[in-house]
């Protein structure tokens, strides 16, 4: 449970995550697969209720988020420089 929870903190918005991609010089941007997160599984689980609740959210809202927490696998092309511009 310590493992999802810190994974859950640590999760970026989809379209943030994709763009900071971008941003980083990739081109082909493209989710290949998205896997919904089981949040409601792991609500009743003493440890992660524990640390949703110290960032101060309660099952209730929890429950909320259900079905909007996902693993996504990403293709993306980095292009090669331009001639001559780097060493």
């Amino acid at each position: 449970a310590e493992a999802y929870v810190s994974c859950i903190a640590g999760a970026w918005m989809k379209d943030d995550y994709l763009q900071a991609i971008a941003g980083a010089g990739f081109v082909a941007v493209e989710v290949v697969n998205e896997v919904p997160f089981p949040l409601d599984s792991i609500i009743s689980d003493p440890f992660a209720k524990a640390a949703f609740e110290s960032l101060g959210m309660k099952a209730e809202e929890l429950s909320a988020l259900a079905g909007s927490v996902a693993s996504i696998s990403v293709s993306a092309v980095k292009p090669a420089p331009a001639e001559g511009c780097c060493p």
